[in-house]
């Protein structure tokens, strides 16, 4: 993906010759091998609303779902922003699958145990990281590019980010230890049994992959 700010100095260089320029990136949970041939997924556009609403009927023919934002560096920001999320979280599971397996607790109890408290963010967070084997979602050296970008990024701003950069350092290692290709869940399930010497094959779940329902695509306008 293009660096967030080679598409500010794009969108400035475009304006001042009055050309339109849309920034905009894709979304595909699940299995994007398949969900992307079939339209069934997102994408984020982001400028100017009269430029967008010139675009949005092709944009329908592509897409299920079309989210509009204001500027066309915003979809590559919240992009990484996911990426940046989902990296924090599928460290902290593994760590936190690791700690538990090591004293014989069984994951999936706890699995059970966040259900049954309604602590349902939590046990999203951890069901997500038991399905690594059914490799869905992208693979660790793509997350780790965009997670370097946010850290350049954070660096230009001068804004300390240090929890982002010690999850860099633990994808560092994933990367050294062979683990490039895997699926970012799988890869920090992959290193922590190396590093703490568990056998993580008991947080794992074998879900069926569910592919999103077939609707007519809508457009969403966020920022207006």
């Amino acid at each position: 993906m293009v660096p967030i700010p080679i598409v500010r100095e794009l969108q400035g260089r475009l304006e001042a010759k009055q050309a339109a320029f849309l920034g905009g990136t894709i979304h595909a949970s699940g299995a994007p091998a398949i969900v992307i041939p079939q339209g069934q997924f997102t994408i984020a556009v982001g400028g100017k609303r009269k430029i967008i609403d010139g675009c949005v009927d092709f944009l329908k023919e592509v897409a299920q779902t079309i989210i509009c934002l204001p500027e066309p560096w915003m979809p590559k920001a919240f992009k990484i922003a996911v990426i940046m999320y989902s990296t924090a979280n599928n460290i902290a599971t593994a760590e936190i699958c690791s700690w538990l397996t090591a004293q014989g607790a069984d994951p999936k109890l706890f699995l059970q145990l966040l259900r049954t408290t309604g602590s349902q963010a939590s046990a999203a967070r951890l069901e997500e990281f038991m399905k690594r084997n059914n490799n869905d979602g992208g693979a660790l050296s793509n997350s780790y590019k965009d997670i370097r970008q946010a850290l350049e990024v954070a660096a230009e701003l001068q804004i300390p980010m240090p929890l982002l950069s010690m999850a860099n350092q633990i994808q560092e290692m994933g990367r050294a230890s062979g683990f490039t290709r895997l699926n970012s869940p799988a890869a920090m399930g992959k290193l922590y049994e190396l590093i703490t010497g568990t056998d993580l094959s008991g947080a794992t779940m074998n879900v069926d992959k569910k592919l999103p329902e077939s609707r007519e695509s809508r457009v969403v306008y966020l920022g207006d």
